[in-house]
């Protein structure tokens, strides 16, 4: 895989909703050590839509803080 695209996804009482990476119940860091692992050279970040009525800018820069947290960049 190339290129690997993100989303994450609140799930409650069987209801979701799209929001900012880190902020749902995915195992992110798990996905991303397999990404690593199985030599994904790109990842796309999607928001469809924000649960927290924020500005979509503000939602990409929750994701790519989470994301470059986890990946210590």
């Amino acid at each position: 895989i190339d290129i690997l695209h993100l989303k994450d996804k609140k799930v409650t009482n069987w209801d979701g909703e799209i929001g900012e990476i880190g902020a749902g119940n995915l195992p992110w860091k798990k996905i991303l050590e397999t990404a690593e692992r199985t030599g994904v050279k790109t990842i796309v970040v999607e928001q469809d839509c924000n649960w927290m009525d924020d500005d979509a800018l503000k939602s990409a820069k929750i994701s790519a803080d989470y994301l470059k947290k986890l990946l210590n960049i």
